[in-house]
């Protein structure tokens, strides 16, 4: 099929109104009891007034992502052949306790999820509850990036909370 037929046979649905995201590698394939799990979290959503379609997807990354290495260009995630992603999604009519229901949901799906996955995340899922998102991200390729960014953006005018740091000068 054409390039455009193709990207609307392969269209996901973007989240409505307010979305959080989570997102793990996967080095080969889920195994049946890791999409046991996943189907067991998305039984136990809390509920909210958007309909939830993306409790978890599997992006394809693979074939010849896995070509190069992963110290070969700034992509860390070179090992792996899919995206798990993970989120929920809110709007203005959902009360504050519903809304923190679907939060405590989130990380708890995320992290029993964990056991069956690699400890990255894909760093356009920006995800604020990470804890070591240097290495989520950007995996052993920071250092070398960082002194990139030094070089292009000295003055870190391209930043936020978890963008790449500039190295020491």
């Amino acid at each position: 099929m054409s390039y455009w037929e193709a990207r609307d046979y392969l269209v996901t649905d973007d989240p409505e109104g307010f979305f959080d995201v989570r997102s793990s590698m996967v080095r080969e394939q889920l195994a049946a009891d890791a999409l046991e799990a996943s189907l067991s979290w998305m039984t136990k959503w809390p509920g909210g007034s958007i309909a939830q379609s993306n409790m978890g997807i599997l992006f394809a990354i693979g074939g010849a992502v896995g070509d190069k290495k992963p110290d070969e260009t700034a992509y860390a995630h070179r090992g792996s052949n899919f995206i798990f992603e993970m989120e929920r999604a809110w709007s203005p009519l959902d009360p504050p306790d519903l809304v923190e229901k679907q939060a405590r949901w989130l990380d708890d799906y995320f992290a029993d999820m964990q056991r069956f996955v690699l400890p990255r995340s894909y760093v356009n899922f920006p995800d604020r509850t990470l804890k070591d998102w240097r290495q989520a991200y950007y995996g052993d390729n920071l250092a070398r990036l960082s002194t990139v960014k030094r070089h292009y953006d000295p003055e870190n005018l391209f930043r936020f909370e978890q963008s790449i740091p500039l190295s020491p000068a």
